[in-house]
């Protein structure tokens, strides 16, 4: 057989060159593919994906024991993400405290999370090199931030699993989205837990959370975007040129480019019933009146709940809020606060507005850069210290 292929190829040399050539190209788009995976890690997802699995009571929680890649919109941050074996980021942290340990639990959503910088960036990792630095009292920041997490989500993660490792201090990083997801079933992450007052008390509904449909099987294009490295690299990078894309578009190998996130095809322009409650929701002045209120009043039984269990587990609540920019949503939560006397941090003498671009990824990504986590965690890190949280060090 190969001496037939090979006298073949001496009396048609145009074809052997073809072949050669065809030989050379795959050979250097594999040699492309194991150096991209190499250079972006094992795992990569887009902006839009966590690296989170399904959960009965939660909704989602980060997968457990799972090395991944978080990458930015346009490529703007590539960070790798590793979860220990109870689904938290950072290392193993056993449920029994060290004696003398002073030991915090930080809780929130994508913020806390922070999958924008490396592990050694976070607030809480800056926040445990601080306080160490400055207390003879050890100390660990444990963080149990989630993606997509709600005051509801948090509350009841602290409930199953956060009291297990007996805090001193809770630290709930408090975002303005969590307002209007207080009062939805279900996210882009999937379905969640939704409480409802019953007779002046919060019920838990939704429980067990409904499980995610089956996906639908991928075409060929989204499973080669999906698996191939070499693919999405080349498409991403092309398709950032709107000349390129229109092109793409005319030949049917693109769709049209979206100008926004909330770029939901409708039968019609007045007509908002498709769109979901948790896009609409993510812009604050889109919601209802009448949404807001309610918003705002399971939002401030959430609170007060948290605040129970907290303090019937021998600790204390610390609520921050992040990155204030709707005036009514900071004063509000901060009189909440001050009614059921949970202590709250106002971030803005930190965080003005004309700061947001050099302490976030803005405007494609506005959650914190190193910057922005550092300099949370010195406003964390001076409150603890002066409102005397830490014990008292000996004269």
């Amino acid at each position: 057989m190969s001496s037939r292929l090979f006298s073949f190829l001496r009396r048609h040399p145009m074809m052997a060159n073809l072949l050669l050539l065809t030989f050379s190209a795959l050979f250097s788009l594999v040699i492309a593919e194991i150096a991209l995976r190499a250079v972006q890690g094992a795992y990569s997802t887009n902006h839009h994906e966590l690296l989170a699995e399904y959960h009965p009571v939660l909704g989602w929680q980060k997968k457990p024991s799972f090395s991944g890649t978080h990458v930015g919109p346009n490529g703007i941050y590539r960070v790798r993400e590793t979860m220990n074996s109870r689904g938290i980021r950072g290392p193993e942290y056993s449920y029994e405290k060290p004696p003398q340990e002073f030991r915090i639990i930080a809780l929130g959503d994508s913020f806390a999370e922070g999958y924008t910088v490396e592990f050694e960036d976070l607030f809480s990792e800056v926040l445990k090199r601080r306080l160490n630095k400055d207390q003879s009292t050890p100390v660990e920041v444990i963080n149990a931030g989630t993606g997509g997490y709600s005051t509801d989500q948090e509350l009841l993660w602290f409930t199953t699993e956060g009291v297990k490792y007996n805090p001193d201090l809770v630290v709930l990083l408090f975002v303005w989205n969590d307002i209007l997801f207080n009062t939805v079933d279900r996210y882009s992450r999937g379905y969640k837990p939704l409480f409802r007052i019953e007779d002046g008390t919060l019920e838990l509904t939704n429980v067990p959370v409904p499980p995610p449909a089956s996906p639908a099987p991928l075409s060929f294009k989204q499973w080669l975007y999906k698996s191939s490295y070499l693919y999405r690299n080349t498409r991403d990078t092309l398709l950032k040129s709107e000349q390129i894309t229109n092109l793409l578009v005319w030949i049917r190998l693109a769709q049209p480019r979206k100008h926004s996130a909330t770029d939901v095809p409708k039968s019609d322009a007045n007509d908002s019933s498709q769109v979901p409650d948790y896009i609409r929701l993510s812009d604050w002045s889109k919601a209802t009146e009448q949404e807001r209120r309610a918003g705002w009043k399971i939002t401030e039984m959430l609170l007060l709940k948290l605040k129970t269990e907290v303090e019937a587990a021998g600790s204390k609540l610390l609520v921050m809020i992040v990155v204030p920019g709707i005036s009514e949503v900071l004063s509000r939560v901060m009189s909440i606060c001050r009614q059921n006397s949970i202590d709250c941090i106002d971030p803005s003498p930190r965080f003005r507005a004309e700061d947001i671009a050099t302490l976030t990824f803005a405007p494609l990504d506005w959650h914190w850069n190193a910057e922005g986590h550092r300099r949370a965690a010195e406003l964390l890190r001076e409150h603890i210290v002066t409102h005397s949280y830490l014990p008292q060090q000996p004269d």
